[in-house]
């Protein structure tokens, strides 16, 4: 082989599903050692855009249910609060779910701001609806990408939960 091109085969629990690079019979990639980092890098660093554009989106969401439900307590409106925790809930789930991914990757994601705003109770659902709308394109759009199975799994999950958020305002969507 000419240079430092050598075929490596690379096995992980981890390993990057990156089109165009054959399987030995294994099941494990075999790649040109130069090809590797560059290929796997610029993957990888798509993918961990895309998760912290998702971390973010989850920490308003978690921040808007959360704005919510200490109103509707606040209110003594107790089917709302039931209900807006229960969306808290899975948004926080799908924040960590997306902040573990990218640990996994060997990112140190940033720490996120808290969320800004007010929480008005009167016409919530048309609001929430509307956010979760957004979710739900924002993770079918994602999906569109190139991306590792066990990232693919974790999108597909969310987005399956966003999903019944959009249409039933409930949550607990989520597997633990």
């Amino acid at each position: 082989m000419a240079g430092n091109l050598e075929p490596t085969a690379w096995r992980s629990a981890r390993e990057p599903d990156i089109p165009g690079f054959p399987m030995d019979p294994c099941g494990s990639h075999v790649y040109m050692k130069a090809e590797v980092s560059r290929t796997v890098d610029s993957v990888s660093q798509r993918i961990v855009e895309l998760l912290r554009e998702g971390r973010e989106r989850e920490k308003r969401q978690s921040s808007f249910y959360r704005r919510l439900a200490a109103a509707a307590e606040d209110e003594g409106r107790p089917d709302d609060v039931e209900r807006l925790n229960e969306l808290l809930a899975d948004e926080q789930h799908h924040l960590s779910r997306l902040t573990a991914r990218l640990l996994e990757l060997g990112d140190q994601p940033p720490d996120l701001p808290p969320g800004e705003g007010t929480a008005n109770l009167e016409g919530w659902e048309a609001e929430a609806r509307a956010r979760e709308a957004g979710e739900v394109a924002f993770y079918k759009s994602a999906l569109t990408r190139s991306l590792d199975d066990r990232t693919r799994d974790i999108l597909q999950e969310i987005l399956h939960s966003e999903c019944h958020h959009r249409e039933q305002l409930r949550g607990k969507w989520m597997s633990a």
